[in-house]
């Protein structure tokens, strides 16, 4: 089979290497897409601390069909629960892989879990032809391995991952209640409530998927975004309220103080690596809310950034401030049924196909952010490394990258796609052309 093996922090080889064997227990798939996310991008630079080992083959936001069911897991019982897999089966596979043992894994917070050993980090994951599921996680406790529903389709099921990152982040948003005189305490909520206010900072796929999810739950949703290109798309599409160009000093505040009647965001989602932006979710964050650290931000010299937050503010207005990363098994399922019943409209946010051959220019791609990083990258891996991606001469060639990189939502990964089809940019042809292309490529 064909993979892209991951041997160190700047070093993807694409080889030919032996298909896995599958054993009685195991599942083995044809991957049917892979996409792109934000920790391939960091891990292609600097690596992971879930990677084990080298090389392995990474990639965890995927979808694909069952080609070989190992005979002792066609039918078989885990915890009192019947689980059935076949030849054919389509499916998508969970990359958090909890230990089940440590004290979070036994509160039920297998994201949380102390020993992780994730799909596409320690196990290998998507970026290749073939994938094995062995038997040691379709034994887990909570199976990694769903079902895609009849009627979503394998490039949607690839970023049900994501979406189920959103979920996970929404199903945190910590308020607390007034006192209750029995219980003699404060009763917390923890989601979006219909009427309440909502901001996204960030109008990447992540930030409109959160926008969508909280539009669904009957809030009222304002996207604040630096970009007035990806601001004005995303008003196309309608997936808030209202928008606030972020790049416009005091846009924002103004826009929260109109929807809140001067109170405040009731709820506040950083969804951008961004300092300030969390910074600014503290402040238009009105008394007793919650703000939702979803985007990280960047290590400064291998360090963790600090953000400047105001503590005073904190102290005196009592917001909740939260976190999360990743999603738990439990919030795939979610994001299938989600996309099937057409809650969430996740084709949209797919803009690129490309062979496992492009992997590594994608990634640096993505990472690339100045002229010197450029000249870093051309002097490592030669004049032409970017020829494939962008036809633009040296002088031009910066800028054509960070045009991609601009138009870049999801791209996905497609194992079967010949190297000779190169980058397919979808972000200009009409939908239904668009489907029409996604079936084509991926099927």
């Amino acid at each position: 089979m064909k993979a892209a093996l991951f041997y160190g922090p700047r070093d993807y080889r694409v080889e030919r290497i032996p298909d896995p064997a599958c054993g009685p227990s195991d599942i083995l798939i044809e991957v049917k897409a892979n996409a792109v996310c934000g920790t391939d991008v960091k891990a292609y630079q600097s690596g992971h601390s879930l990677i084990r080992s080298y090389p392995v083959i990474t990639g965890h936001e995927l979808a694909g069909v069952a080609v070989e069911v190992g005979e002792k897991v066609r039918d078989f019982e885990v915890a009192g629960e019947r689980r059935r897999f076949h030849k054919g089966q389509r499916l998508v596979v969970a990359p958090v892989v909890a230990c089940e043992r440590c004290s979070n894994c036994k509160a039920g917070r297998p994201e949380m879990c102390e020993r992780r050993e994730d799909v596409g980090f320690k196990y290998n994951g998507g970026y290749a032809e073939m994938m094995l599921i062995p038997g040691e996680l379709l034994s887990k406790g909570i199976c990694p391995v769903w079902e895609i529903p009849e009627g979503v389709p394998y490039w949607t099921a690839a970023v049900c991952e994501p979406a189920a990152c959103a979920i996970h982040a929404q199903k945190k948003m910590a308020r607390f209640g007034g006192w209750d005189k029995e219980a003699q305490g404060y009763p917390a909520t923890t989601e979006i409530l219909p009427g309440d206010v909502v901001v996204v900072i960030g109008g990447g796929p992540l930030g409109l998927i959160h926008c969508e999810l909280a539009k669904s739950s009957g809030a009222k949703v304002i996207l604040a975004q630096r970009s007035r290109h990806k601001l004005e798309w995303a008003e196309a599409e309608g997936v808030a309220n209202r928008y606030a160009l972020n790049s416009k000093e005091g846009e924002l505040e103004r826009v929260v103080g109109e929807v809140s009647g001067g109170a405040g965001a009731d709820i506040v989602i950083t969804s951008c690596p961004d300092p300030g932006a969390q910074v600014q979710a503290v402040a238009i964050a009105r008394r007793g809310g919650c703000v939702s650290f979803f985007g990280s931000i960047p290590k400064e010299a291998g360090k963790e950034a600090l953000v400047p937050l105001p503590t005073n503010v904190i102290h005196n207005n009592g917001p909740a401030l939260v976190g999360t990363s990743g999603a738990s098994p439990y919030h795939i399922p979610i994001a299938l049924s989600l996309a099937g019943r057409g809650s969430l409209s996740l084709d949209r946010y797919i803009t690129h196909l490309f062979p496992l051959e492009l992997l590594e220019r994608v990634l640096m791609t993505r990472w690339m952010a100045s002229e010197e990083d450029l000249s870093e990258v051309l002097g490592e891996k030669g004049n032409d490394f970017f020829e494939a991606l962008v036809d633009a001469p040296r002088g031009e060639l910066f800028g054509a990258l960070m045009e991609l990189k601009g138009s870049i939502m999801k791209a996905l990964a497609v194992p079967s796609m010949d190297s000779e089809r190169g980058l397919v940019d979808l972000t200009s042809i009409p939908r239904e052309e668009k489907r029409r292309v996604l079936a084509e490529l991926i099927s």
